[in-house]
């Protein structure tokens, strides 16, 4: 599943984590924004695992957010002072086909897996505000915008020739996507021939449309203050 955000942390503790003597990177804690977007692959292990015959258990969510406080710490004594957590988005919605018994079970779980997960965000950053209170620490509600924006695409610019929200793309084999990313999302990748950016789902993950209307609202809520602030706590 990749690099996890302990792993991150490491990194940047090992490179720029002496915020008053970082060589070449002179960063400053009140101008730095530390983000963080988890949850997909904490989730979704378990349902990988199912898949191929293991028996199904729930995420072990006291573990996995010990660690995520373990890290927010870590980087509010490097220096780290601005926060911003996104919950994690409705990707259960990416299940299209609910027919089968275990799919269907499958997307049940999903949607109450994620439920808990992002109630234990919102825990979180009311522990961590609570604990540093010379910090600014917001959550913006991913789950809910993600929702907003596949029921209401025309609402938001950065969906504009994305015609389908309710289904995936599935893409071609990796042979034959050559190139950088952009250019083989301009490709006709998907394995039906259409353009993978006129959807909102490559599988679990959305496409670059979701994820620029979702950078565009949280600029709004969060930052501008232009917006109705709804999806930032």
């Amino acid at each position: 599943m990749g690099s996890s955000l302990k792993d991150f942390v490491n990194d940047f503790q090992g490179s720029y984590g002496d915020w008053t003597d970082a060589p070449g990177f002179d960063w400053k804690s009140e101008k730095s924004l530390f983000a963080f977007w988890f949850g997909v692959n904490d989730i979704a292990i378990n349902h990988f695992k199912a898949e191929h015959g293991e028996e199904y258990v729930r995420a072990p969510l006291q573990e996995i957010f010990e660690s995520y406080m373990m890290s927010l710490n870590t980087l509010y004594d490097a220096g780290a002072r601005n926060f911003l957590i996104l919950t994690c988005p409705p990707f259960d919605r990416s299940i299209i086909d609910i027919s089968d018994p275990w799919y269907a079970q499958r997307h049940l779980n999903t949607i109450a897996d994620i439920s808990a997960f992002n109630s234990r965000i919102y825990d979180m950053l009311y522990s961590f505000r609570a604990n540093h209170t010379d910090a600014h620490a917001s959550v913006f509600d991913a789950h809910r915008l993600f929702a907003s924006v596949l029921d209401h695409p025309v609402d938001f610019p950065a969906m504009d020739g994305v015609h389908n929200t309710t289904g995936v793309c599935r893409e071609a084999d990796a042979e034959d996507q050559p190139g950088p990313l952009d250019v083989v999302y301009e490709q006709n990748i998907c394995r039906n021939g259409e353009l993978i950016r006129s959807y909102a789902w490559t599988g679990l993950h959305a496409t670059y449309p979701v994820h620029n209307a979702t950078a565009a609202q949280i600029v709004l809520d969060c930052f501008d203050g232009e917006g109705t602030g709804e999806f930032c706590t």
